[in-house]
């Protein structure tokens, strides 16, 4: 779906039908490759946490939430800009 939305101006099953061949194929061709593990293993011991998020790194998530939606903001400014040039 995100490849349909960026490549194609409309929905329709003219254009979701090869979107969705290729996208099949390519998992299929990539598992026969790559296999069926992810592509980065993460360790158990840091999935598994015994205690909660300290208010210092809450903050620190919300500026930091704070700023990439700076960045996003700026980012499609700056696109819209490059198109118009």
């Amino acid at each position: 779906m995100f490849a349909i939305e960026l490549m194609m101006p409309e929905l329709s099953a003219r254009t979701f039908l090869p979107v969705a061949l290729s996208t099949g194929t390519a998992t299929f061709i990539g598992r026969i490759f790559f296999g069926l593990h992810p592509a980065f293993a993460i360790p158990a011991s840091l999935l598994t946490s015994q205690q909660p998020a300290s208010l210092t790194e809450l903050l620190l998530y919300a500026l930091l939430g704070a700023l990439i939606g700076v960045a996003a903001t700026a980012f499609v400014r700056g696109l819209t800009l490059a198109e118009v040039v």
